[in-house]
């Protein structure tokens, strides 16, 4: 405010100097060219001893005794460049006036101006006693005048003005009216028509003025801007299509202000302190303040309410204020909020109420509410919310201000519901959780959950529901689970730097399940008596816009015991995965119901276009009687599709000399199934004769071709031996049978 109060005296100081300089020229040196070139190194002159950053007046013409024209003026900031240039600039002085102190320029119209306002190095403050010449300028013109306002990107032009300039004893008044267009970077040019008087002394006051911008309109009345006691008031109606344009950070979809804007501003004295009050209506939303407090102490007390608040909206402002984060056009919702604070330079208290409805993909809550109390030093925030299927959520957390963040020292959440839609499933049943923060973290940093999910008779399906979809059906589970919030934590199986902490990139969340167990699973014909097993996985931004977060498996182990199919018991059997790079190492067992019988294989698991292959590497099949059987390599291939069929190719298994090579095809969708079975220098015991009578001996082969379509079986086997003996001691005999 000084800096622009020093401006405008110099700005009339010169022209005082300019009145002066003329009455001395028409006394001295009339109208000749050596006069004129005189008074314009005169002016200039004085120019510079107004503005040290330099000044230029390129020539002047004209009569002293009516109007006096300058071409070419130029002043200069203190950095040395101009703030301010014009192309002419014609005065007519009024000499009698000087007789009394006072300077008169009847008429001063100025042409092309060009102002640059930036920043400039400071200035020394050197306060002087106000001037006791009087300077009247009562009919000023300005025309196609530019102003550039480099800190804020504002540019205005196309300006033409008029209007009057006083300056008496230390202050400056003007009054008129301008009219131009005001252009910003990224947002469309607008109209600007404004008219009014202010009057600049240590402060600003504006008896009265109104702006229209581009149908926006701002009125000020009585208003004293003076940042220890300001009083007065301020009116803005806008309607949401210029604001939208405008301050698009506030306006449109998702802004602070959802529509047609009208509020009111007012500053009152209240003794030492200033009040304020503030009432707004946007679109649906309302707002209402009522504050007091002492601007030259830093302090402030009061009440805000808001009702109808966008909830995206606000949420968005209080993400971005805290963590830089942004939820715009992602939620939907309306809320109401009361507040009621006390602060000063070293207190900072208050209270919070804030509840409403919203809506959100993926977030079963959709009533919530959440009320805090408390100060910087300590405050406590509590959570309600509700949502579809009974959902009760409730969560309470206490932390403090320190070193620019938000600290939360102790966290808890909990919630029931009998369902609840996630990540594309509807879970129906009873489920609870409960979950609380490990240790104490800061806003905006990696933060540390831990909790366990606890449901009973629930069944899991798609939504919408997926035609050959089965649906998946779960007794009870509990499931203990480590959530790390914008960082990284440990695999399923160990530290950190394992199948999570190694993963390529960093997820946004990072979820570890520990020793879950769940019984009585059914999913189509398929039953588990009852399972254990554990997962860490990564939840990442999706890489496309407007897509959904990316899954990343980072490690798993299962265990299921007593599996059915359609009634028939097959068995027990352990899945273990590992992420290697872009591929997984997994690691199966089973234990169908028969008695020593065990299969374990190995395998690298990468996708392949619309599916999965699985290279194998170690596979084992013990037989009953101890014997082993072992091999290497194979392939499986696991298609998206349940039509295209799940294929076993090239997997050879060794004992000794004895060979068995195995391959197949299994048709999720239809049922259909194909096996065949080679094997090469096989013990005729263990074809079957040996056990009709002992000490049978040989060598032989055999083939098996199994298929299974539209429910019906079929088998292809041939068997060969060699040297067949049934005894010791007898003859030996080749065979060879058929079956179909």
């Amino acid at each position: 405010m000084r800096s622009l109060l020093r401006w405008l005296r110099r700005i009339a100081l010169t022209a005082l100097a300019l009145a002066a300089l003329a009455a001395g020229a028409v006394l001295t040196t009339a109208h000749t060219g050596w006069g004129r070139e005189q008074l314009r190194r005169a002016i200039e002159a004085r120019l510079r001893g107004a503005f040290p950053g330099g000044a230029r007046l390129a020539s002047l013409d004209g009569s002293l005794l009516g109007t006096l024209t300058l071409r070419g003026v130029e002043l200069d900031g203190r950095d040395h460049r101009p703030l301010v240039t014009a192309a002419a600039l014609r005065v007519s002085v009024a000499l009698w006036p000087l007789a009394v102190q006072t300077a008169r320029l009847d008429r001063l119209e100025a042409d092309d101006v060009h102002v640059f306002v930036r920043h400039q190095p400071p200035e020394p403050d050197h306060p002087g006693a106000p001037s006791a010449w009087r300077v009247e300028i009562p009919a000023l013109e300005v025309h196609r005048a530019a102003l550039a306002i480099e800190s804020a990107g504002v540019t205005l032009h196309e300006l033409d003005a008029a209007g009057a300039v006083t300056v008496a004893d230390g202050q400056v008044a003007v009054s008129g009216a301008v009219h131009g267009r005001l252009a910003r970077a990224g947002r469309p040019a607008a109209e600007l028509t404004a008219g009014g008087s202010a009057v600049f002394d240590a402060g600003v006051r504006i008896p009265g003025a109104i702006a229209v911008v581009d149908g926006a309109t701002l009125v000020a009345s009585a208003l004293a801007i003076d940042l220890d006691h300001p009083t007065g008031s301020i009116t803005v109606t806008a309607p949401a299509a210029v604001i939208a344009a405008q301050v698009p950070e506030l306006g449109g979809p998702g802004g602070l202000v959802p529509g047609d804007l009208a509020a009111a501003i007012a500053f009152a004295a209240d003794g030492a302190a200033t009040r304020l009050s503030i009432s707004a209506a946007a679109g649906e939303a309302r707002l209402w303040a009522a504050l007091r407090g002492e601007p030259a102490r830093r302090t402030a007390s009061g009440l805000i309410s808001a009702t109808s608040i966008d909830v995206d909206a606000a949420l968005g402002a209080a993400l971005g204020a805290a963590l830089g984060a942004t939820t715009r056009g992602r939620v939907t919702g309306r809320g109401n909020l009361l507040a009621a604070l006390d602060a000063g330079p070293d207190r900072a208290r208050g209270a919070l109420i804030a509840y409403g409805e919203l809506a959100a993909a993926g977030v079963p809550i959709h009533r919530a509410g959440v009320a805090i109390a408390g100060s910087l030093d300590g405050a406590t925030a509590v959570a309600l919310g509700s949502g579809d299927a009974g959902l009760r959520a409730v969560a309470v957390a206490h932390g403090r201000y320190e070193a620019g963040a938000i600290a939360v020292d102790d966290a808890r959440a909990t919630a029931t519901a009998g369902g609840l839609a996630i990540a594309g499933q509807r879970i129906t049943g009873a489920l609870a959780l409960d979950a609380a923060i490990d240790g104490r973290f800061r806003l905006g940093e990696p933060a540390r959950i831990t909790g366990a999910v606890v449901g009973r008779e629930l069944t899991v399906e798609p939504e919408p529901a997926a035609a050959g979809e089965a649906r998946l059906a779960i007794g009870v589970v509990h499931a203990p689970f480590g959530l790390t919030l914008g960082g990284r934590v440990a695999a399923a199986g160990g530290a950190a730097g394992g199948a999570a902490g190694g993963a390529a990139g960093g997820a946004a969340i990072d979820v570890v399940i520990r020793d879950a167990r769940a019984a009585a699973v059914v999913r189509g014909d398929v039953a588990v008596a009852a399972a254990q097993g554990s997962l860490a996985l990564g939840l990442a931004p999706g890489a496309v816009p407007g897509q959904g977060p990316a899954l990343r498996l980072d490690g798993a182990h299962v265990a299921a015991t007593r599996i059915r199919r359609a009634g028939a018991v097959l068995g027990d059997a352990r899945v273990d995965v590992e992420r290697r790079g872009a591929a997984y190492h997994l690691t199966a067992t089973a234990k169908p119901p028969v008695p020593g019988l065990a299969i374990g294989a190995e395998a690298l698991v990468r996708r392949v276009g619309a599916g999965y292959r699985a290279e194998l590497d170690a596979t084992r099949v013990r037989l009953p009687d101890g014997a082993d059987w072992a091999g290497r390599g194979g392939s499986l291939a696991i298609p998206d599709a349940a039509s295209t069929p799940i294929r076993l190719a090239d997997l050879t298994l060794r004992r000794g000399d004895a060979s068995l090579a195995l391959a197949g095809s299994y048709t999720r969708a239809s049922g259909e199934l194909t096996a065949h079975a080679g094997a090469e220098r096989i013990d005729a015991a263990a074809l079957g004769p040996g056990a009709l009578a002992s000490g049978a001996n040989g060598l032989g082969h055999a083939t098996l071709d199994l298929a299974r379509r539209g429910g019906q079986w079929q088998a292809d086997a041939a068997l060969a031996v060699a040297g067949l003996a049934l005894a010791p001691g007898a003859t030996p005999l080749d065979a060879s049978a058929h079956l179909v």
